[in-house]
């Protein structure tokens, strides 16, 4: 028996890459109902990474932790 992780325990890398799956799967669904059923739930799951990611940062900014964030320039 299979144990199913709940969406919310997911992480946005996770449901990012269960979005591609869905994508690919539209690509070879045989009808167009089932094809626009799989990208709209690849959006929603594409949609939840971006909220988790936004959650995380947001998080990250009001505790004042630089955990998720990476300079890009070197400050002289």
């Amino acid at each position: 028996m299979q144990m199913t992780i709940p969406l919310a325990q997911r992480s946005a890398t996770e449901l990012q890459a269960k979005a591609a799956e869905l994508l690919d799967m539209a690509e070879t669904a045989r009808t167009a109902d089932t094809r626009d059923a799989l990208r709209r739930l690849a959006g929603r799951f594409a949609t939840l990474a971006e909220n988790r990611v936004a959650d995380q940062v947001g998080r990250c900014a009001k505790s004042g932790s630089w955990t998720l964030l990476h300079a890009t320039d070197s400050n002289p």
